[in-house]
């Protein structure tokens, strides 16, 4: 799992935005590379395998680890963060049904230190035809 999820990360700092995308950068990586981010076998594994791997993953853990590996290696250097949210919005502004984000993240790195989301909460506009 550790080689999976460092080829995923490398491959979206790279510009992957998809699954398949990250699965093309790894098997056009060469084999010096891809034995560097842990493969024993010199390859990546294909798409159907890094999708099991991630729907096994436990999301709220991995971000929690994630989240304290962050905050150790920023070092507590007393830079800012920044407290960020979002919500699903309609074309006309009424809000759907759907999650609000809301993410802290260090100003410097733009890296996220813990995020959480919550059902969003319905709102009718006052306003009649």
């Amino acid at each position: 799992m550790p080689a999976v999820l460092a080829l995923a990360t490398v491959a979206m700092l790279s510009g992957a935005r998809r699954l398949y995308a990250s699965a093309q950068w790894g098997r056009e990586q060469p084999e010096a590379v891809v034995r560097m981010l842990g493969f024993a076998r010199g390859r990546t594994p294909g798409v159907a395998t890094r999708h099991r791997v991630f729907k096994a993953l436990e999301v709220e853990q991995f971000e929690a680890m994630l989240g304290q590996w962050a905050q150790a290696a920023l070092g507590g250097r007393g830079e800012a963060s920044a407290i960020d949210g979002t919500a699903l919005r309609g074309i006309h502004g009424e809000q759907w049904p759907g999650v609000r984000l809301v993410a802290a993240y260090d100003v410097q790195t733009g890296l996220v230190l813990a995020q959480r989301g919550g059902e969003a909460h319905h709102r009718t506009s006052g306003a009649s035809a």
